[in-house]
């Protein structure tokens, strides 16, 4: 199979510096670089064009990579048609993810979702799929929530049911249960999904009211579809003239659905298991018992979440059960690639996380996490400095008490480990002993940073 030629980043023409302007070299599917590019009318010039390509491809000789740019502009459009035709399945792309506009929506801000889990981590991982508590009832792929409270929930029902496994486990090893320490929490992470919304299967829509899932996977090209629809149009309307009126209910004529397309009133849940089908769900040995069964069905579910990322589509959506009742609400998403996951906090309890704060210090003045460290000298960024950040984070979530911050006259401070730990869980105060403000000299400084702890 053929592979994109990427040259050494030493010859490239531009954006050799990608990385200082916080981009990032990925991989994706031609497909997925042409449905994030602005559109492009393949003419005679293009057509030669893409043609030289795709025998400078053949012929071994060296390509830069495609770009997405900040600006919503592209670079690489004739390579990646060259790319798609030649068969090949990753091409190299610059993306600076959080500033590129998709054609299907901006994707800056993301969408802002919650996960419940017993189990402690700092970055979600597609390989763990099937280790832990929860079923793959909506595909094969990482959950999460709009709601905080399902997330709430399911973090209860999977810690819930961790317990009284490990209970088991501790029970048939012998030991006392008077000495089992049960999970009594669990961990909920607040993330950001790099995508938009339009670009994740919707399990519960017909095919005909997903235009991106038609553009992008579905077999049907812009010429079909468009026949197809006003075909729909006309017969509605002749039903409904027919029911308005006496005329009798003529059928307008549909055309014939393009070999390989996909059905307009197939439901995202059908699309799915039509490719788990295709990728041997139920071709298990006709003696097979219920284990083998399953994973055969697991094995071809994460083979076509596979299929499905690789053709742009990010994963897949659903009304959870407080809003399926209604067809509307708040949703649900399963995210096929751990890439387009960040978390943005962990804690063990739903709600804004507070500064745990020792008993008596009440009356302190408060300020955001951010001014106090713009009112403090930088903090370096030594693995030290990150251990600390990262056992203050954990003192924050479990509740465990910490003394004020303080900031001295002097120009010094006391605190800024903790005020970084507070801000990147989102704490949206911490208490400060604010010295700058009252009467005092270097003195008083110096015996105020003796007794205090370090930070």
């Amino acid at each position: 199979m053929a592979e994109y030629p990427l040259d050494d980043k030493s010859n490239w023409y531009g954006d050799a510096n990608y990385k200082e302007t916080g981009g990032q070299l990925v991989s994706m599917h031609p497909d997925e670089f042409l449905s994030k590019a602005r559109p492009m009318e393949i003419d005679e010039l293009a057509r030669e064009n893409i043609d030289d390509l795709k025998n400078h491809i053949k012929s071994g000789r060296k390509l830069d990579p495609l770009a997405l740019y900040p600006n919503g502009k592209e670079d690489g459009r004739h390579r990646a048609h060259a790319a798609r035709e030649l068969g090949i399945k990753k091409v190299p792309v610059l993306i600076w993810p959080k500033t590129h506009k998709d054609k299907g929506g901006s994707v800056d801000d993301g969408i802002t979702a919650y996960h419940g889990s017993p189990y402690e981590f700092d970055q979600f991982d597609t390989s763990k799929i099937g280790t832990g508590e929860g079923a793959q009832a909506y595909g094969h792929g990482l959950y999460f929530a709009e709601a905080e409270p399902v997330a709430e929930e399911y973090r209860e029902n999977t810690t819930r049911s961790k317990n009284i496994r490990d209970f088991t486990k501790h029970r048939i090893s012998g030991l006392n249960a008077e000495d089992f320490e049960p999970q009594m929490k669990g961990h909920m992470y607040e993330v950001q999904i790099n995508a938009h919304p339009d670009h994740f299967l919707d399990w519960d829509k017909p095919l005909r009211d997903q235009p991106e899932i038609i553009r992008r996977l579905s077999g049907w090209s812009p010429e079909h579809e468009k026949i197809h629809r006003e075909a729909e149009s006309a017969d509605a309307n002749n039903l409904m003239a027919a029911l308005e009126g006496d005329v009798d209910y003529a059928p307008a004529k549909m055309p014939r659905r393009p070999q390989g397309a996909l059905p307009m009133s197939a439901t995202g849940e059908d699309i799915y298991e039509h490719f788990k089908n295709k990728m041997g769900a139920v071709d298990w040995p006709i003696d097979a018992d219920a284990e083998t069964r399953a994973k055969y069905r697991g094995s071809a579910a994460e083979k076509a979440s596979q299929y499905l990322a690789s053709h742009g589509i990010k994963g897949i959506k659903y009304l959870d059960q407080q809003s399926r009742s209604q067809g509307k609400g708040s949703r649900n998403y399963v995210v096929f690639d751990h890439n387009d996951v960040n978390i943005k906090r962990k804690y063990e309890q739903g709600g804004a996380v507070e500064y745990p704060l020792a008993d008596g210090e009440d009356h302190l003045e408060k300020m955001p996490p951010q001014e106090f460290l713009d009112r403090s000298r930088p903090l370096k960024d030594t693995p030290e400095d990150k251990k600390l950040v990262k056992d203050f984070k954990k003192d924050i979530e479990s509740g465990n008490k910490l003394d004020p911050l303080a900031l001295y006259k002097s120009g010094k401070e006391n605190g800024r480990h903790r005020a970084t730990a507070a801000k990147e869980l989102g704490v949206k105060k911490v208490p400060v002993h604010d010295y700058r403000k009252r009467n005092g000299g270097a003195i008083v400084d110096r015996a105020l940073m003796i007794i205090s702890k370090k930070a």
